[in-house]
C-alpha cells in the first residue's frame, strides 16, 4: 500500500511539474511573440497600440518575475489576440 501511495504521489508531482513548465514556456513564447510584433509589425501599428504592447510586456514580465505565470499568460494572450484582430492577421506570421 505504501508503494502504491508513493507511486501515485510521484506521478502527481511529475504531472504538476510538467504542467508548470508548460505554462512558464507559454508565457515566454507569448513575450517573444510580443517582441516580434514590436520589431516587425510595430511600424504598421499606431503609436497607441505600440505603447499598449510595450506596457503589457512590462506588466507580464513583472507578473512572471513574481511567479504569477497565469497573469503573464492572460495579459500576453489578450494583447496578441487584440493585435491579430486589429490587423486581421496581416500583422504577423
Amino acid at each position: 500500500m505504501k508503494n502504491k501511495f508513493a507511486l501515485i504521489m510521484s506521478i502527481a508531482i511529475s504531472a504538476f511539474s510538467i504542467q508548470s513548465q508548460a505554462a512558464d514556456n507559454l508565457c515566454d513564447v507569448n513575450l517573444q511573440n510580443i517582441d516580434d510584433i514590436l520589431h516587425t509589425a510595430g511600424q504598421n501599428l499606431g503609436g497607441g497600440k505600440v505603447n499598449n504592447l510595450e506596457q503589457v510586456k512590462i506588466e507580464a514580465m513583472k507578473a512572471k518575475e513574481a511567479g504569477n505565470i497565469d497573469k503573464c499568460i492572460a495579459l500576453t494572450q489578450r494583447a496578441i489576440t487584440n493585435i491579430d484582430n486589429s490587423t486581421m492577421g496581416g500583422g504577423r506570421n
